[in-house]
């Protein structure tokens, strides 16, 4: 799981979107963004030693952008 975190993290500087926090959830870590007028919050969780989920979900207002969240899983593969 370090290695996708780090990915994540390099992702989102690539796309200069702003990392506000990081934080452990069970079995992983959270890291919370923004970018313009959205929230950007990522959950990664140890599923095993070689598989990590990602769940991406940016929102704006009451509004959810999933083709950002989407992007955001397209860099971080990028950068593994």
């Amino acid at each position: 799981m370090p290695r996708v975190k780090g990915a994540s993290l390099k992702a989102l500087q690539h796309m200069q979107i702003k990392v506000a926090s990081t934080g452990k959830i069970d079995n992983g870590t959270s890291i919370k963004a923004n970018a313009a007028d959205r929230e950007i919050d990522i959950e990664l969780e140890a599923l095993s030693p070689n598989t990590t989920r990602i769940r991406v979900t940016a929102t704006s207002g009451i509004f959810r952008d999933s083709a950002t969240a989407t992007e955001i899983i397209l860099q971080t593969e990028r950068f593994l």
